[in-house]
């Protein structure tokens, strides 16, 4: 499946020139294409859950937690039976190899990934203040992906792993890669709570890579 599709800017955040979001936009649409892809899970009934994340080296895609929560039966949440991830490359069934509560990620594993891309450099933490940075969501549209970006800027923090907050940016990009100006992958959104988005920075997500990728696979955290 090949995706020619152009990263569009619809909104901005109220505190982000569009100037210099728009400049940071160019340089990384091509690693975009690569890295953003499209979360779909499902319980086996009518509802399906859709969230955006990131496709690492080795066949690693770091979502949303929520998205890949069900709800059971017994009305409690519980992990999806069917998940699958859309990629610039085509569409590959997807199976949980770990989740950290605590941040709002869930580490999905594709058994038969697509060629590439390798881990993209983590950035050292989510800009400065000012430095805007770009979430990327992707949406299938027809055969191939539509990616939609925002721009918006955080407060720098001594705590390289602290959450933080993202006033108004949509829930729709809960799962949502976000890159700085080098294009070095600097966080995930998430969504805990319905009307919340949280910024997970990059040192968080490299704590939850290296208790996905050992030998046998651990958990952070129990879902």
């Amino acid at each position: 499946m090949k995706n020619d599709s152009p990263v569009t800017s619809p909104w901005y955040g109220p505190d982000v020139d569009p100037v210099a979001a728009d400049a940071l936009m160019a340089p990384i649409v091509d690693r975009v294409r690569e890295m953003a892809v499209q979360v779909f899970a499902t319980g086996g009934g009518e509802d399906v859950n859709v969230a955006s994340g990131v496709l690492l080296g080795g066949g690693i895609v770091l979502t949303d937690l929520r998205a890949i929560l069900v709800v059971g039966p017994d009305g409690a949440l519980q992990p999806a039976a069917a998940i699958a991830v859309v990629s610039a490359q085509g569409v590959f069934a997807a199976r949980i190899v770990g989740a950290a509560a605590d941040a709002g990620v869930a580490a999905l594993e594709l058994p038969d990934p697509p060629d590439g891309p390798e881990d993209p450099p983590l950035a050292d933490g989510p800009g400065g203040n000012d430095d805007p940075v770009l979430a990327v969501r992707a949406s299938r549209q027809g055969l191939g992906l539509q990616f939609e970006a925002i721009g918006f800027s955080v407060d720098r923090t001594k705590d390289p792993l602290r959450l933080q907050p993202v006033p108004g940016v949509p829930r729709s990009f809960a799962g949502a890669p976000v890159v700085d100006a080098s294009g070095a992958l600097a966080g995930l959104l998430v969504g805990p709570a319905k009307d919340e988005i949280i910024l997970v920075p990059s040192g968080r997500l490299m704590q939850i890579l290296e208790s996905v990728r050992p030998e046998e696979p651990g958990i952070d955290t129990h879902i």
